[in-house]
């Protein structure tokens, strides 16, 4: 059946908002066309798994047609290169052509395409000569946003077929750890369209599904599958269980005509978001404003974070948005000594502000009254780089270090832990009892313009949770999902066995960092984080503060290298996020992993960086 129009609607919206990435599956290769034999097709994985039996005088059926098990057999009777010329032979990839369907899906705007497909007919429909394949492909992220490739081949291309038997869909997270976080920062952040995978496809079954099930718990989006005549029993079973909605393609031209009508729906919402857009046109601004509809408040806050984080000037988002100099500046401004809310921000015309919008090419508004108005990270950029003169060239320090490191000093949050959730600890530990993101954040306003003390950002913060009955059972929640980073025991012993002292400076809790380090937590000399307590009844009773949070984890390294008589380049400091970037003040050598929200490429925050840390062992090179 085509697209419903409900679909083709939702699907559109997501692809207007770069909240859509495509997953290409075998299906997909299907629609492709051979010049010389119009009968000609790609074969499909049951098709494959049949040539590559035969070719071997195998059969298929003696492994419980089981594919993975007949490779496996295959790659240790015959070697792996024979295995894998019989690949090649079978996916003649330069006999055909990309077919109608590639030419309309890569005409779409999808912030990524995912194929475990082998072929390059995606790559030859994009134009895209440099497509990501493996590990050392992901380098190619670092390059601006233009020039990034759009396409990752998950399991190699015919050139390097490194995924193929079941021993390496096994081993695939652990060897390609670059890869597997990449999919699941994904999927926390955008909506997956599975295309061409059938519920018999071993990628979809072994390795997408359980991906899907991994993710589906800490993320608020639906993930979507056109599938090849899918039974009912099998859509209510995916949809309930895996939480994928499943289109059903019962026709082979019913691929094609889904996607036109995707391809029209799309053009329709985006065309309808450009009217809606100009419905206000400069010359009427006044009359409109007038009427009492055309001013609104500009959420200064993320207004800067767009801008700065991009590294735009103020004087060329000027001439981008046809704004002066002067008003941009006046429109970042925050109040921070009111209590958080629309006072906060200046008021300006809505054709302003989408101006804005449009110059910075943001996904989201920039309107005050927006669900995202107040999260953490926007205002701890804020209050980090507003007004902050940054040195535009400074010698890196890991150049110059020849000595011994005495000890590293670690993050917690998203450098020693997998990166899976959206919100901060915090935020989470608020929404479990039904705050929003502007409640939770109310009192890290206060904090961060100095009205209040941390103590006092604790003690007012154990209210607002005693009186919704925040409890250990609450808190269990929040951490039991939590996972420790690839590497992170085997990173502490090395280090323990060097004689460096391991430090934790976080403004997490206490009781989190114990559950995630485990035995781990055996090599650490001394943990600094804030504390739940709890009375008989497992309700909050206090929150117990500590001093070395935000600039105090420079002071804590001051503090450390008086104590260990070394000078501070001797320590390395290892973070990720905003709060983490006053560590250089202290004259500490510091690396950022897995950059979140942080200047990471200004040497003067971070002497070095590894963009996708994906097992915690990396580090060791900069020790």
């Amino acid at each position: 059946m085509l697209l419903s129009d409900e679909l083709s609607e939702k699907t559109a919206k997501l692809l207007v908002d770069g909240k859509a990435i495509l997953f290409a599956g075998a299906g997909l290769s299907l629609q492709a066309r051979s010049p010389s034999d119009a009968s000609a097709r790609l074969p499909l994985w049951g098709d494959l798994s049949q040539l590559i039996a035969r070719a071997f005088n195998e059969d298929l059926a003696a492994y419980g047609n089981n594919l993975f098990d007949l490779f496996d057999s295959i790659a240790r009777k015959n070697g792996r290169a024979a295995l894998e010329d019989e690949v090649r032979k079978a996916i003649p990839e330069r006999d055909f052509e990309p077919g109608e369907l590639h030419g309309l899906l890569t005409s779409l705007p999808w912030a990524r395409i995912y194929t475990t497909n082998y072929d390059n007919l995606l790559a030859r429909s994009l134009g895209e000569h440099h497509p990501i394949s493996d590990e050392e492909d992901f380098e190619y992220l670092g390059r601006p946003l233009k020039d990034q490739p759009k396409l990752i081949h998950l399991h190699g291309t015919l050139r390097n077929i490194h995924t193929l038997t079941g021993e390496d869909y096994n081993q695939w997270a652990e060897r390609h750890r670059r890869a597997s976080l990449k999919v699941t920062v994904d999927g926390l952040e955008h909506c997956f369209l599975f295309m061409g995978y059938s519920n018999s496809d071993p990628h979809f079954r072994h390795g997408l599904i359980p991906l899907i099930n991994d993710l589906k718990g800490r993320r608020g989006h639906p993930n979507f599958s056109w599938m090849w005549k899918p039974s009912q029993d099998q859509m209510k079973l995916l949809a309930e269980r895996d939480g994928v909605s499943v289109h059903p393609i019962e026709q082979d031209d019913e691929w094609v005509g889904s996607v036109k009508k995707l391809v029209d729906a799309y053009s329709e919402v985006k065309s309808r978001s450009k009217k809606e857009r100009r419905a206000i046109s400069i010359e009427n601004r006044d009359v409109f404003a007038q009427a009492g509809g055309g001013k609104a408040r500009i959420n200064g806050y993320k207004l800067f974070y767009y801008r700065d984080h991009a590294s735009i000037s103020r004087s060329k988002l000027a001439k981008m948005s046809n704004l002066g100099v002067r008003k941009l500046e006046t429109l970042e401004t925050v109040n921070r000594q009111v209590v958080l809310g629309p006072d906060c921000f200046k008021e300006c015309s809505i054709v302003d502000i989408w101006k804005l919008e449009k110059a910075l090419g943001i996904e989201t508004s920039l309107e005050y009254g927006k669900s995202d108005d107040f999260l953490a990270y926007y205002i701890e950029y804020y209050k980090n780089n507003w007004k902050k003169r940054r040195k535009k060239s400074v010698t890196q320090q890991r150049g110059i270090f020849t000595g011994t490191t005495a000890a590293v000093v670690f993050d917690f949050g998203g450098t020693l832990t997998k990166p899976k959730f959206l919100e901060s600890t915090w935020e989470r530990i608020w929404g479990t009892v039904g705050y929003s993101l502007k409640e939770a954040n109310e009192l890290h306003h206060l904090f961060s313009a100095g009205k209040i003390s941390h103590k006092k950002w604790c003690d007012l913060t154990c209210q607002k949770l005693r009186q919704r009955n925040f409890s250990e059972s609450h808190f269990k929640s929040v951490y039991e999902d939590i996972q420790p980073n690839e590497g992170l025991n085997e990173t502490f012993e090395a280090l323990y066995a060097k004689g460096i002292r391991i430090s934790i400076v976080s403004g997490s809790l206490r009781s989190i960092i114990q559950h995630v380090l485990g035995d781990s937590a055996k090599y650490v000399d001394d943990i600094q984080s804030n504390r739940f307590l709890f009375d008989r009844d497992g309700l909050l009773k206090e929150i117990r503060g500590h001093n070395y949070d935000f600039i105090g984890k420079s002071h804590f390294i001051t503090k450390l290298s008086k104590e260990l008589g070394c000078h501070p380049i001797d320590i390395l400091f290892v973070g990720n996020s905003l709060n983490d970037e006053q560590a250089a003040l202290s004259g500490a050598r510091t690396l950022c992993v897995n950059p979140k929200h942080t200047h990471y490429h200004v040497p003067s925050m971070w002497n070095d960086s590894i963009r996708e840390m994906s097992d915690l062992r990396e580090i060791l090179d900069y020790v």
